[in-house]
């Protein structure tokens, strides 16, 4: 599995920034993933216009795309079993993260 180099900043108690351009775990990119994806539903949710949400539909599979890439490349070299474990683990991430999906829901 690699690493990427993705901008995240982090603030302390007293706003310090406490992380920025480090290598990113993949555990940690799946985290955000599963973020992203609970926020586009919250705010598809809320929306009351159609067009709206057609254009935040059509922003998503965009982002999906790139995770979908992400994944094939993460698993190229792996066997079915392997491939399926990272997908289980995936979901359980988003699993783990529900309780914050209802938050902002």
């Amino acid at each position: 599995m690699s690493n990427y180099n993705i901008k995240i900043h982090r603030f302390d108690s007293k706003g310090r920034k406490i992380l920025e351009n480090e290598k990113t775990p993949d555990s940690k990119i799946k985290e955000i993933w599963a973020e992203i994806v609970y926020h586009f539903a919250a705010s598809y949710k809320k929306m009351k216009n159609d067009s709206d949400k057609d254009l935040l539909i059509e922003s998503l599979k965009t982002l999906w795309i790139g995770r979908f890439v992400s994944y094939a490349i993460e698993t190229k070299d792996m066997d079915v079993n392997k491939a399926e474990h990272i997908i289980q683990k995936s979901a359980e991430i988003f699993e783990k993260q529900f309780n914050y999906l209802r938050s902002i829901y």
